[in-house]
């Protein structure tokens, strides 16, 4: 879970918050995954690729880092993983 606003909201379960502050998501849960519960979530499939894509948000006039996000990239196929 590689996310600036992991940890920040109100915990209404295990790794999901919610959105108390920022503009566009306020009011809306936020789940964060890690590799186990992504491996768990799509065991029925077998997968082919699991990668992480990596976002920052950068504020140029003071050379640092609004925000960082990460999202999960998934190559998998339907049925039963033998």
């Amino acid at each position: 879970m590689y996310d600036s606003d992991c940890d920040k909201g109100r915990k209404i379960e295990s790794n999901t918050y919610l959105i108390e502050q920022r503009e566009l998501e306020v009011g809306l849960p936020q789940h964060y995954y890690d590799e186990a519960d992504i491996l768990k979530l799509f065991k029925p499939f077998k997968i082919a690729q699991v990668y992480i894509e990596e976002e920052k948000r950068y504020d140029l006039e003071v050379k640092s880092i609004l925000s960082q996000s990460s999202f999960w990239g998934i190559y998998a196929r339907k049925g039963v993983v033998k």
